[in-house]
């Protein structure tokens, strides 16, 4: 069996060739359906159409997500909460200051640049260990 390694060009083939077939008739557009599963299944994202390896950011956002998602099971306790919420940058730090409810409105984390993200998802691993 041969192996092919999956370049960003492999990938892009691989999203048009699924995009193709969904074009298709409703058989073909359950294996496009297989495919995308089994390519999310194995860390792959699909953007447009192409697949793409996930980033940094992107890990650090479903850590993020997983402990201050606002339905999450595994959320963190609103003490622990507290310190990684003012990491955010969503809004202005001059907003949150003077009215300090925004600290706890979910836009204030979503909204947040990739560097604030990083930091986040770091401030939730240490949390994490400290608690066990």
């Amino acid at each position: 069996m041969k192996t092919l390694k999956l370049t960003p060009a492999v990938l892009a083939a691989l999203g048009e060739g699924v995009d193709r077939l969904n074009d298709g008739d409703p058989a073909m557009r359950a294996q496009a359906d297989a495919v995308v599963a089994d390519m999310a299944a194995r860390g792959f994202r699909k953007e447009g159409n192409a697949f793409r390896e996930p980033t940094r950011v992107d890990l650090a956002w479903e850590t993020i997500l997983e402990a201050l998602g606002p339905r999450s099971p595994l959320a963190l306790s609103p003490f622990d909460q507290d310190p990684i919420r003012r990491l955010a940058d969503g809004y202005n730090r001059q907003a949150v200051l003077s009215n300090p409810n925004l600290l706890w409105d979910w836009s204030h984390v979503r909204d947040s640049s990739d560097g604030a993200i990083l930091k986040m998802a770091e401030a939730i691993q240490a949390a994490r260990e400290t608690r066990g």
